[in-house]
């Protein structure tokens, strides 16, 4: 999610240098350099914006479409990966997720019928709950700041009183079983999308904007970056004709530009 907001960032600053440049633009009385100006603004906001963008839809769509030098993929796929299994590393010691779901899986077997019956309002914050071998004691924690979400907190005891768990959940649910079902789920369903997450890095589909921009920076001369795909070459094409066609237009607009000032002096 971080890294998203970070190329959000990055995208932010160069539209607001593409507007800061186009209006600009518009204050300049020479005619060659306001159309330098806003070949600049426009290159900027098709060669670093939406051509990346556009290569970073198609490269994690396809694999395939865009041919990367090996080399240059594993870097960038030991990055992800490190940090996926950083998080996944993270998640478990934060959660415990492993000896909740042993202790709660354990409890559900051996007291089925009885926390089928065990309705919420009835322990919350009153009595603690004596099962075969294990105490449970929960309170429902409310609203903290604006925005927070209202979450059941539980812990679970030995026979002996000392504590094996304690967990939050956002369960709705009233009866005892269901909410410690759903927290089998929550977990489940956190673990699930760091699975995926590690999935889809290792098989390479992991690309986002500020990695895949230093390799389309220099789109006229990088044997990295190669277009396989016909909808990929279509898209390298247009991209190469728009960087030439800017590269003229900032040549002809210089020249130009110079021999109006010579003339005016």
């Amino acid at each position: 999610m971080i890294e998203y907001i970070i190329d959000f960032l990055v995208i932010i600053v160069f539209v607001s240098l593409v507007g800061v440049l186009w209006v600009y633009s518009k204050k300049q009385r020479s005619p060659q350099l306001k159309l330098l100006l806003r070949a600049i603004s426009l290159f900027i906001l098709l060669h670093l914006i939406i051509f990346p963008v556009i290569y970073v839809f198609i490269i994690n769509r396809n694999t395939q479409s865009i041919k990367i030098e090996e080399n240059i993929i594993s870097y960038e796929r030991d990055i992800k990966l490190e940090e996926a299994k950083k998080l996944e590393k993270e998640f478990d010691s934060t959660y415990n997720s492993q000896e909740q779901k042993i202790v709660i899986n354990t409890i559900l077997k051996k007291n089925e019928k009885v926390l089928q019956s065990l309705d919420w309002n009835n322990i919350d914050n009153r009595k603690i709950v004596f099962l075969d071998s294990n105490l449970i004691k929960g309170y429902t924690q409310l609203r903290m700041i604006p925005g927070d979400q209202v979450h059941k907190v539980i812990t679970v005891f030995d026979q002996k009183g000392e504590k094996e768990i304690e967990f939050k959940t956002f369960s709705e649910a009233t009866k005892l079983y269901t909410i410690l079902t759903d927290h089998l789920d929550e977990l489940n369903s956190e673990k699930d999308v760091i699975n995926e997450r590690i999935e889809i890095i290792e098989s390479n589909a992991f690309w986002n904007y500020r990695q895949i921009l230093p390799y389309t920076l220099n789109i006229l001369f990088n044997d990295n970056f190669n277009p396989q795909s016909r909808t990929a070459n279509i898209i390298y094409f247009i991209h190469n004709i728009l960087v030439v066609g800017f590269l003229l237009t900032f040549i002809i607009s210089l020249f130009q530009y110079s021999l109006l000032e010579k003339k005016d002096e």
